[in-house]
Order: structure tokens, then sequence, then C-alpha cells
């Protein structure tokens, strides 16, 4: 699969070589730097910061500029700088960057750093790292600009982009490393030299995406914009299984005239019978109604087409407290991503040292050394709301990024409690590639709704009475409006009952392809589950919900999970409508899961949340 920015194994030597005369210049800046946030080490020391250029889509531009917020005070010995690598020479005894290319010293003018290279570097495939350098110098006090100061000089945005940020520093970073695991891009924008047309598209990447067998078949396609004039639409051709076909597709939104800005658009590409995985070619054809004149118009990849088709449904387990002052960020997260994601979010609430602790800290299965924490399908340990950013709800896009990966299982629940108080669960498993790994299901019960009156059941609130800024979310209003200990709220998510947390109870066994594994676990008796204290845990057995983890029993983390409320022996819902409801929010989806505030023309699914709790999701077309 190639990507826009796609790493290098090797930089070519190249030379610098001057700008064609008359040619144009445009703006580069990775996807996701739309929106901003400074991070740092809060140590004086020096850094190098880095971002790599290649692929096709740069080949034969010329880098001829750069520019990055960067703070001023206590900054100092600031350079602009290109490289064909990343190389750390010892010069008077310390490991340095050592740029081989060109290196200019450079100002920070109005917390913007600016540096213009004496000669344009052409690139050709294999790109060139362009980055910048400082020093700390003296560090900002305690309170200072949260916009960025010298204890967190590096301006970043959002994204898994794998070139996108490199950092060195002389004590915290002894080496290169790639930041892109912790989905941060620099917000580094780089001005590009050469011949632009106004109506060109790059192909950047062709995404398999699993098919149902006998269902229309589609790829996602990755494009990016090369051209001086917004995308809002393009024509393509594609041949798969021997016939082709075209067709047309609106961007929306449309890609504003900014160098490599990204749209992800899905292909349909006609009913698949056979199973398999199938060669496609896509090629873009026309932009805005007229040919495309980008020579990189085309890429071909495969589609995949299952009996099963799996959803990724990302789990996020959430250490807390009511004791806990600032886990309020969790509790207004968790009740944000179920209104936004009802269907996908799956979250589970691990108390310590309240009335809903069921499970000690040692026994939990992942790390904890501090409240509030989370971790992503225990693979990614974050703060439960700004998950590994500094901008609010940040962990709806680590959450967003881990659901984007590929899943090799589907995975599915049902689950009944019967009227003496025994709950079955059945998770089902189906592997649509071939694994020669361990897993198990761990099953989980939950109850939402928890409630209680007396001290215990009292949540901590740090943010009491803006103390803390003011509610950057709607959900943190009840704790910015209120006093230092709120009262009467209602724990959603709560862990009750579980097997085994690392999936021992329940393992799979040997993995064969496309064939279903049931598994069964039994709670035969909630009202003899629990708490830490000994006291009954379960409330309100209309409440409760199941999960099915499955656990890559090597790695420890969660491969894929299900969920579903637990249904009466009846076969009812366990949580009754209300025919007095009414609906307290409303969000739009786009076919591919992305949010959208203000949907145009189109097809969307609407999720609406009703006050009891229900929500309803139904696909629209807006004309």
């Amino acid at each position: 699969m190639n990507r826009t920015i796609a790493g290098a194994m090797a930089a070519l030597a190249m030379a610098l070589a001057p700008a064609e005369s008359g040619a144009a210049e445009m703006t580069y800046a990775f996807p996701g730097t739309e929106t901003t946030s400074f991070t740092g080490t809060a140590k004086k020391e020096s850094y190098d910061i880095a971002i790599r250029l290649s692929g096709r889509s740069f080949e034969g531009l010329a880098v001829s500029s750069m520019s990055v917020p960067l703070p001023a005070e206590g900054i100092a010995q600031v350079k602009g700088w290109l490289s064909k690598e990343l190389t750390l020479q010892r010069v008077d005894g310390k490991k340095q960057n050592v740029p081989d290319i060109v290196s200019v010293d450079a100002t920070v003018v109005d917390g913007m750093l600016r540096v213009s290279f004496p000669t344009p570097y052409v690139m050709d495939r294999e790109g060139v790292y362009v980055g910048y350098s400082f020093s700390v110098e003296t560090l900002a006090p305690e309170g200072a600009s949260a916009s960025g100061n010298s204890c967190s000089p590096v301006c970043v945005g959002t994204g898994m982009i794998p070139d996108g940020l490199y950092i060195h520093t002389s004590r915290s970073y002894r080496s290169w490393e790639s930041l892109a695991n912790r989905q941060m891009v620099s917000a580094m924008k780089v001005t590009l030299t050469g011949d632009f047309s106004a109506n060109s598209v790059c192909v950047s990447g062709l995404l398999p995406v699993w098919c149902k067998t006998g269902s229309e078949a589609s790829v996602d396609m990755v494009i990016a914009n090369n051209g001086t004039d917004r995308v809002s639409e393009i024509g393509y051709t594609y041949e798969v299984q021997g016939r082709s076909g075209s067709g047309k597709t609106k961007v929306e939104p449309a890609l504003e005239a900014v160098y490599g800005t990204e749209a992800m658009l899905r292909i349909p590409l006609g009913v698949i019978d056979e199973r398999g995985d199938f060669p496609v070619k896509v090629t873009v054809t026309e932009v805005n109604g007229r040919a495309n004149a980008n020579a990189n118009n085309s890429e071909e990849g495969l589609v995949k087409m299952r009996a099963v088709v799996p959803v990724r449904r990302p789990v996020m387990e959430e250490y807390t407290g009511t004791w806990c002052g600032y886990c309020v960020r969790g509790f207004a997260a968790m009740e944000r991503m179920n209104k936004l994601y009802p269907d996908d979010f799956i979250a589970i609430a691990y108390h310590n040292d309240d009335p809903m602790a069921t499970v000690s800290k040692s026994d939990y299965p992942s790390v904890v050394t501090g409240y509030p924490l989370c971790y992503i399908d225990r693979a990614i340990g974050c703060d439960p709301y700004y998950g590994t950013y500094s901008f609010p709800m940040g962990i709806e896009q680590v959450w967003l990024a881990r659901k984007a990966l590929e899943c090799k299982a589907a995975v599915e629940i049902t689950s009944v409690v019967s009227d003496s108080g025994k709950v079955d669960m059945t998770a089902s498993c189906t592997f649509v590639e071939e694994d020669g790994g361990d897993y198990g299901v761990a099953f989980m019960l939950l109850e939402n709704g928890m409630h209680g009156t007396d001290m215990g059941w009292m949540q901590g609130n740090y943010y009491a009475n803006g103390s803390n800024g003011p509610a950057e979310i709607p959900e943190m209003e009840k704790f910015t409006e209120g006093g230092t200990f709120v009262g009467g709220l209602k724990f959603d998510d709560v862990l009750v009952g579980h097997s085994d947390l690392y999936g021992n109870d329940a393992p799979l066994g040997a993995i064969e392809t496309d064939r279903t594994v049931e598994l069964k676990y039994t709670f035969d008796d909630i009202s003899a589950l629990r708490n830490l204290d000994g006291n009954p845990i379960v409330q309100n057995p209309r409440n409760l919900h199941a999960v099915a983890l499955l656990v890559d029993r090597k790695s420890g983390q969660i491969a894929n999970a299900a969920k579903c409320r637990v249904k009466d022996a009846s076969g009812v819902d366990g949580t009754l409508a209300d025919s007095r409801a009414e609906i307290v929010s409303t969000v739009y989806h786009d076919l591919l899961g992305r949010r959208v505030c203000n949907p145009e023309r189109g097809v969307y699914i609407r999720t609406h949340l009703f006050s009891d709790g229900r929500t309803e999701c139904h696909k629209i077309v807006i004309p």
C-alpha cells in the first residue's frame, strides 16, 4: 500500500538545484494539523524536530521554505534545516544532529519560526527530511500560557502518519524517535515550488475493505490534492475480475487548494459472489469535470470478499474512583463517546476504593500508576479525556485511529438473564484471515445507571465552579457548574462481574478461517456478585450489559470486542423504551464512520439519543 507520506528505507544522493523560473508555490501541511496543541519534555535541553516528505507525489518538487509555531521566550539557538538522513554525531562530547544538506540560523517572530532556504532543494521519490532545532535555556513558570511555552514548545496535530514527527533531544530522547505511535504529527508547513496544474489529484492509496460475498464490493481510495484549485468532484474508472466500470463521486467537504490535502473515498465495484482477495485498479480520470493532470492518477490494490465482515470495536478500559477529583474527565468523555458512537464504542469502568469497586488494583489487566487513566484495547495507555493529546476529547482521535486498523476476526455476543438471576452469555468469533495466534474470550458484565446517596457515591470534583476552566464539552458542565462534590450522578459501564480478565476461562484453540467458534460463560446468580467491601453490587438487572473481549493471550491486547444488552428470559431487551422519551441529541456520521457536524448532500447515518437512554440509528439521504 502506497500512502502520500510513506517512509523510505534509504535516501538517494541528491543535489541542490534552482527552481524553474516562473514556477508556482504551494503550501504543504500534514493532514491533522487543522487543530494543534503543544507538547514537550519540560526540561532544559536541546530539541531536534523533523518530518519526512517522500513518495511520488513529491518527486520533482523543490522545498523552498518552512514555518512552524514556536514560542520565543526561553528559546535560543534556533535553526531550520534539510537532510537526506537523520544522523547523530558526537560534537564536543555530545550527540548532535548534523544535517547533510543545509542548516540555516533563524529567529522566532510573533510565535512563528520561518526559514527560507538559500537554494530550493529538488526532491526525487526518496524525498527529504525537513526539520528545525532549538535549545530551551529557561523553563516557563507554572501557569504560563497553554498555547505553547518553553516547557511544551513542540507544536503538533493529530495523525498516525509514519513520517509525521521525529524527535531527538539532548536528555529525554537520546536517539531519533518517531512519535507516530502517539498519534502526533508536526504542525510544520513547507513551501513547495514546482509546475502545478489547476486540477490535479494524486491517488496515494487503495485500502482494502472487508466486503460480504454476494454484495457490493468496494475499496477505500485515498486521494491528495496536488492542484491549485479546490477538488469537489472526481471521475474514475476501475478494473476488477476481468471487468471494468466507471463513476463519479462528490468530495465532501471539498479538498482545499493546499498541497497534499487528503480525503478517503469509498469506491463501489459491483457485486462479487466469490470469496477471496481480488486485484483491483482504480484510476482518477477527471477532477472537477476536467481531465486529471496528475501522472500519479492510479493505484492497484485488493478487494477482500468474506462470508463474514468484521467490525472493529475498540475497548476503552477506564480506571477511576469517586474520590478522584480529576476523574470527572473520564466520566464526561465516556458519556460523550457513548452518544457519538453508540453501536461501536465499548467502555469498561474499573472503580477504585468506592462502592463500585469489584477488582483490586493488583488484579487490573493493565498497569495503573495514577488516576484517571484509561487503556484502549490494553495497547495504548492515556488520559480518558485528552487521550495522548492536550486538547479536549483527544481520546476520540485515539479511539478512531485504533478503529481504523484492520481487524482479522468478527466478534458478536448475546446474553439472557433468568428470573432467578442466572446470566448466560454466548460469544461467537470468526477469523476471516489466517492467524496462528493464541486467543481467548473474557466475558464482562456491566451495569448502567448505578447510583447511591451516601458519601461514597459523591463524585469528587476538581473542576468545581470553573476552577480548572470552563466546560469544553456539554458533558463537563455538571462539574464546572457544580461544587467540590457532585451527587445524583448515574454511573455507566461499571464492571460488576467478569470471567478471567485475560480470556483464560474460554480459549479459542486452533484457529480455522471462516469457522465460527461459540464460547459460553454463565454467572449463576447476579445477587451473589459483590463489590470489594463484600456488599451486593448489581442494582437493576434491567440495566445490565454483556461484553465479550477477544484477547490475544500472547500480547495481552484486545483484538476485537462486542457488546449487547442483557435480555430477560422472554427475550425482551432489558432496557425498556419510554414512549414519553424525547430526543436530546442528534449526531451524523458518513459511511466511513466519521462524524459530520454539518451534513450536506449525501448519505449519512443519523443517530438520535433519547431522554431514556435509547438510541436509534437510520441511514438517510440528504438531497
